[in-house]
């Protein structure tokens, strides 16, 4: 190790104070040991390092104020650990018989592991053919209604409307729709406009109870199976509520304020 200058003026200038303290708290109750000031004199503390380590460093570098000014603009700002070899660079070229302390190897960081590069997979290759699930309902209008048809045979019995029966109500009403709620199926149409105005014209429908009502209306409009009061009393209590409700849906009796959110203004 080379001859040690004095620390320059400067650096007095700027860390005398802090130094003076510094010596004045390790005087009065610092211990080297334990690094751990006196809790008796300044209470409990959890400081692990010496007040003057900093100072000392700087002063045992020969690091100047103006070798860090150079070390700054010598390039761009780096950690920390840059800075002080860049420093400790300036000020062998201010004084050639400086010696550098020994060089501290810092471990560098595990590298990340590179990204996989996605293969590019033909076409063909890699995909999953799906199968068509032949359960789905078709979307062309004629293969559902023969689907419908299979299903009701299927779940029902033989006896159930075939495709020609179903093609026949479409034919009279316009729409048919298909409702399953559990093992219940039905088979509706919608209640037209007139055959409305007639059920309003008529006193008897508004002296009739709700439930009343709603039996007329699934009574009307119920296609299969057959309902009467003679079916109806086996289903469950909320079924003609339930199907009368839909039968109005279909009817387009819908909330204003529903059709309002779906109209669209030119």
């Amino acid at each position: 190790m080379g001859k040690k200058r004095p620390i320059k003026s400067q650096i007095v200038a700027k860390y005398g104070e802090e130094l003076a303290e510094a010596e004045r708290m390790a005087q009065a109750g610092f211990n080297k040991k334990t690094k751990k000031l006196d809790e008796s004199i300044y209470g409990p503390s959890t400081i692990a390092f010496d007040p003057l380590d900093d100072l000392k460093q700087m002063q045992q570098n020969n690091i100047t104020d103006g070798s860090f000014l150079e070390a700054i603009k010598g390039g761009p700002p780096m950690g920390q650990e840059s800075l002080i070899n860049n420093a400790l660079d300036a000020v062998q070229m201010e004084d050639p018989s400086f010696v550098m302390p020994p060089e501290v190897e810092v471990p560098m960081p595990t590298p990340l592991p590179p990204l996989e590069e996605e293969q590019e997979v033909e076409e063909g290759e890699g995909e999953e053919e799906v199968e068509e699930d032949k359960d789905a309902m078709p979307t062309d209008p004629e293969e559902k209604i023969d689907w419908v048809a299979n299903k009701l045979a299927e779940l029902k019995g033989p006896n159930c409307p075939k495709g020609t029966h179903i093609r026949q109500w479409k034919q009279m009403h316009g729409n048919v729709f298909v409702l399953q709620i559990d093992e219940s199926i039905w088979l509706y149409r919608y209640l037209k406009r007139q055959e409305w105005a007639q059920i309003q014209a008529n006193p008897a429908f508004g002296a009739l109870r709700t439930d009343q009502q709603e039996d007329y209306i699934s009574q009307k409009c119920v296609l299969w199976p057959p309902f009467n009061p003679e079916t109806q009393g086996g289903l469950p209590a909320g079924a003609s509520t339930m199907l009368s409700e839909q039968i109005k849906i279909q009817s387009m009796f819908l909330d204003p304020v529903q059709v309002a959110s779906i109209t669209v203004k030119l």
